[in-house]
């Protein structure tokens, strides 16, 4: 299966009807709309993503919901109010791959290996920011990529970011590099992020202040998790 955006279905559909006739049927489980043309590749139209371009391709039941304890989604109870009747659970949920792939230790040697190991093959879904800019919108994602700048530049703000939304700004360019200071929006940090290398990135998000914290971050190719924040994150146990 592979997996896209349904926010942006209309834009596929039209593309179809481009490529393959103005008059193209839409209808039925086997149509253009559901299935990739020439391939036995089937779509599932995603919800909820905004306007973000992620699109992955992984095998069926592979990527599952998970239950906190065993039968809880199923535990319903029942409410009755005047003439309706309510029927509801309280559950916890994650959701995790059975299988991603084998674990390599940089890009380059996934690359090397020709992807032979994957389990799940997706897009970066990223929005690469101008040169010299200073602030990210929301808008427009949650995975921002820096350029190279014609002088020294620092991220002051992610503009309609939102509380419980993780955001990552991405070193794209090492010709005077993008920062983020430790001050004003992102006071909280716990440290000033001055990125060394291509791909090092930080993973912010709100506090209940307004103000950004880190919950990760990279620098020279080295990970470092915030375990005050995220203790039971797979590498900070």
């Amino acid at each position: 299966f592979i997996y896209l955006n349904a926010k942006h279905k209309p834009w596929w559909l039209a593309n179809i009807r481009t490529t393959y006739g103005k008059d193209t049927d839409f209808s039925g489980p086997d149509s253009y709309a559901n299935v990739i043309p020439d391939t036995e590749l089937r779509i599932k139209w995603l919800p909820n993503l905004g306007n973000m371009k992620l699109m992955f391709i992984q095998t069926p039941g592979n990527i599952q919901f998970l239950e906190f304890v065993p039968g809880e989604m199923l535990n319903v109870r029942l409410k009755d109010d005047m003439e309706e009747v309510y029927g509801f659970s309280y559950w916890k949920e994650g959701c995790s791959p059975a299988f991603a792939g084998r674990k390599f230790t940089s890009l380059a040697a996934l690359k090397a290996n020709n992807y032979q190991y994957q389990e799940i093959f997706l897009n970066k879904p990223a929005t690469t920011l101008a040169a010299d800019a200073t602030t990210a919108n929301a808008d427009n994602g949650i995975w921002f990529v820096t350029s190279d700048n014609t002088a020294a530049k620092a991220i002051t703000d992610i503009t309609k970011a939102k509380k419980g939304v993780v955001y990552i700004i991405e070193c794209g360019g090492t010709t005077n590099a993008t920062t983020i200071a430790k001050a004003d929006k992102f006071s909280s940090l716990t440290a000033a992020w001055t990125p060394v290398a291509v791909g090092d990135y930080i993973m912010v998000t709100l506090d209940s202040t307004s103000k950004f914290v880190d919950l990760e971050r990279c620098v020279n190719g080295v990970r470092s998790i915030n375990t005050a924040l995220q203790p039971n994150v797979p590498g900070a146990r």
